[in-house]
């Protein structure tokens, strides 16, 4: 049986510590390519389970899942179709990890990681000349915010009890209880701690947003905050004061 871990997003949440946490589990084999983005493009995709496995150095007397992170699997309407292509194999489990951070943080990193890669759906480039908040939000920024509408793709894994989330605030303050349903190698709480020490790259523009552009932006998410507390459990008022 192929046994997947595929950590969805969201982008610029914390999925990089994640999936580098996970990979130090001695049943877990990471991908080569953390975010190969496999079931999220039909060209991609067309290349096969023989071309996608081959990206894990899997060991079938060692290993019991293979573990990938592609941010694209959580970037509706930008990218459809992701669940039906995971469960499209008939022999297979996968588990489904989404992790969040405050929604406003969030858009303020998404804007200065593309602002330097240019990239932010897969490997296109992006044909904004600016993502400096100055030049407004991407309309793949603010869907890719809105948590709950991101997650309803999932209802089918989520009833299935394969999908798992969890927030960024919670993995840094107490990351044992945080990952207690999931698989936590020994000495997780020193690899996290470090990977929050990592440099951040400077570039050109404003990433602050502004008390205008926060009160804006509460109001535009007011709706989707009250699902993913109604429906996830996620306390957006203690974690996020929205």
């Amino acid at each position: 049986m192929r046994r997947y871990i595929i950590i969805i997003g969201a982008m610029k949440s914390g999925t990089t510590t994640l999936f580098d946490v996970l990979a130090q589990h001695p049943e877990i084999a990471p991908a080569s390519n953390k975010e190969p983005g496999f079931f999220a493009f039909e060209d991609i995709h067309a290349q096969g389970y023989d071309w996608f496995d081959g990206l894990f150095d899997f060991d079938p007397d060692q290993h019991r899942y293979r573990l990938e992170a592609s941010t694209d699997y959580t970037k509706t309407p930008f990218v459809t179709g992701v669940l039906e292509r995971t469960t499209a194999r008939e022999e297979g489990e996968v588990k489904l990890i989404y992790i969040m951070r405050h929604p406003l943080r969030r858009l303020e990193s998404h804007a200065r990681h593309t602002e330097r890669t240019r990239r932010e759906v897969g490997q296109i480039i992006s044909p904004r000349p600016s993502h400096s908040l100055e030049a407004g939000l991407s309309p793949v920024s603010l869907a890719t915010s809105a948590y709950a509408t991101q997650l309803k793709p999932y209802a089918a894994a989520r009833e299935a009890g394969q999908l798992h989330c969890l927030t960024l605030e919670a993995l840094k303050g107490a990351p044992e209880p945080t990952l207690v349903n999931l698989v936590l190698p020994k000495g997780a709480r020193d690899r996290i701690s470090n990977r929050f020490r990592k440099q951040v790259h400077i570039v050109e523009g404003r990433f602050k947003l502004t008390d205008a552009e926060e009160a804006s932006l509460a109001n535009l998410y007011a709706s989707d905050l009250g699902d993913l507390r109604d429906s996830y459990g996620i306390e957006t008022e203690r974690l996020w004061k929205l």
